[in-house]
């Protein structure tokens, strides 16, 4: 026991949670900020690698992005994530960690892989994944594939650049061309490029931290 300890700086394993309330039942147990930084870090990760696609789509130009308009650019792909779905994520994330802890445990306290299995109540194969990992085997969501609208995404950014911000004639020139698709995927990507274009509005400034200070 350890009474004179008062926080405790730990991850959100259930297994480092139970050995602080052991050793120190009186002291405050909180996240650290590396954690939580990690975390981040994961999880917008895990996001962007989701729209690589689009990330592809986006148009180049011969100028560099500025901080502020890469900020906008990434704001615009986390929009279509509510924060209850960012939540979900995060926390689906947090319990297959604190199960890959507990098979890493058991299995180091001498348990077989057949009764680790049934202890977290996982197949076997994920649990020797996760016995022999070297570390947390991060769920990587895998790009999207080509939609109907891709071999015509060029000439649309070639058109909305010469000012051509009406979505039915858009539609009309590329169905010339061969789309056979309705109009609502030119008219949804129209909306998206007007709304990179549009003014960052004051609540959607987000403060540039450097993590190169930690």
């Amino acid at each position: 026991m350890h009474p004179d300890v008062e926080v405790i700086t730990r991850d959100r394993s259930g297994e480092y949670a139970r050995g602080a309330r052991e050793g120190a039942p009186q002291a405050q147990q909180v996240a650290d900020r590396w954690h939580l930084l990690q975390n981040l870090e994961q999880v917008v990760e895990r996001i962007l690698t989701g729209s690589y696609q689009r990330l592809r789509n986006l148009p180049t130009s011969g100028r560099n992005l500025s901080v502020k308009q890469s900020t906008e650019r990434l704001i615009y792909l986390l929009r279509d994530y509510s924060q209850n779905e960012l939540a979900t994520r995060y926390n689906s994330r947090e319990r297959q960690l604190a199960c890959y802890h507990k098979v890493q445990h058991l299995y180091q306290a001498g348990w077989f892989i057949r009764q680790i299995s049934r202890e977290v109540n996982l197949n076997r194969t994920t649990v020797r994944r996760y016995v022999f990992a070297e570390s947390f085997p991060e769920r990587i969501q895998r790009p999207t594939g080509r939609s109907m609208l891709t071999p015509y995404l060029s000439y649309l950014e070639q058109r909305y650049q010469e000012g051509c911000h009406n979505a039915q004639q858009l539609w009309r020139e590329i169905c010339q061309q061969g789309y056979s698709g309705s109009d609502s995927q030119p008219t949804k990507w129209l909306s998206r490029r007007l709304t990179e274009d549009a003014p960052l509005a004051e609540n959607q400034v987000v403060t540039d931290y450097s993590l190169s200070n930690q």
